[in-house]
């Protein structure tokens, strides 16, 4: 079997691949709800794994693992206190999930669905993963924890204010983490040295969300009013776009070059247009969309919508709703299957 370095090395290689792709489709045609997946509760921060095809879905204490080509739930994790968010590493079948309340990260092996690790954060919130170092991140308000996936140690703090949302160019080795302070900013980590090498004014009040185009190296961060454009290379502002509405989590598809942000007061997905920075349209979800998570190679995106309380007390439209994307980058159209070591790695026969 291939050793992970060297298939970290391939998984480069497959980057710049799919970066001479990017330029071949650039326009948004339209985007289709196709299907929603129910939770009884609000969910947290959803992940995707695109090679097993899984998508991750905590709430409360359980992690919905659903097929990603039918929609459907095939296994639930029950975990936890009360679950904020999740993220998974393809390449060593691990799903990390952040528990705020008990100041925990639980590693589960997502082949078995066993916990095989537990991390003591405090007030844990948002996590991202580096696939390409094997780093996790971890964001509490206050700081930025980076943890080693290989022995599941943390490796440092980073002081940081308002630590919330975190994006992850893994081309360059920069961490992007949204500072939910007034005035807002975004905050760039050097994943190689662990320094903060700039903090980015976002233009704007409470910077809540980050995500990244990493074929442009382009980042775009929601605040209370407007999002904000920044070029990753200079780490400058370039322009902010006006929302009228409550922006809140974000998403990009570097592939149509289409900026998508979650209107939590009109129950919609606003459409914005990154070679432009003009709306391209909205798409109606479910009550109070929240935070997404974007696959592109099969061209969908996963809004999480929070829902709304009843007269009885009870949550009522909680779950995920499924969008379909105008174009993707999937190997199943192109007739294509994970190479033969990753399909020994994951598992996974097929996307």
């Amino acid at each position: 079997m291939m050793k992970l370095p060297a298939l970290r090395g391939h998984v480069c290689l497959v980057a710049a691949f799919l970066c001479l792709l990017a330029p071949i489709a650039t326009t948004a045609l339209g985007q289709t709800v196709v299907a929603t997946i129910p939770t009884s509760n609000p969910p947290g921060a959803v992940d995707v794994d695109p090679i097993a095809g899984r998508l991750y879905i905590p709430f409360q204490n359980q992690i919905l693992v659903a097929n990603e080509n039918k929609n459907q739930v095939i296994h639930t994790i029950t975990v936890g206190l009360d679950l904020e968010a999740v993220a998974v590493d393809p390449l060593t079948s691990r799903l990390y999930a952040a528990d705020p309340f008990q100041g925990l990260l639980y590693v589960i092996d997502t082949k078995t669905f066993a916990t095989v690790a537990t991390i003591t954060i405090p007030y844990a919130r948002t996590v991202a993963v580096n696939t390409l170092t094997n780093r996790i991140y971890v964001s509490n308000s206050f700081y930025v924890f980076v943890i080693d996936g290989s022995t599941n140690q943390t490796l440092t703090l980073i002081s940081l204010d308002g630590a919330h949302g975190l994006a992850i160019n893994p081309m360059t080795n920069r961490i992007f983490v949204a500072q939910d302070v007034y005035p807002g900013a975004v905050a760039v980590i050097n994943g190689a040295t662990n320094a903060i090498v700039a903090s980015i004014p976002s233009g704007d009040d409470a910077t809540f969300d980050v995500a990244v185009d990493y074929f442009r190296n382009r980042v775009y961060a929601t605040n209370d009013s407007s999002i904000s454009v920044i070029d990753g290379s200079t780490n400058t502002l370039t322009t902010t776009i006006p929302d009228n509405g409550q922006p809140g989590g974000i998403a990009v598809d570097p592939v149509t070059r289409t900026i998508y942000v979650n209107n939590e007061v009109l129950d919609e997905v606003e459409v914005i247009n990154a070679a432009s920075n003009l709306p391209a349209g909205t798409v109606q979800v479910g009550t109070f969309p929240f935070l997404s998570v974007i696959d592109i190679y099969r061209g969908t995106l996963y809004v999480g919508d929070n829902g709304s309380i009843s007269d009885q007390g009870t949550f009522v439209g909680s779950g995920v709703s499924v969008l379909k994307l105008p174009s993707a980058l999937s190997p199943v159209i192109a007739g294509l299957r994970p190479p033969a070591h990753i399909q020994r790695i994951t598992g996974s026969k097929a996307y």
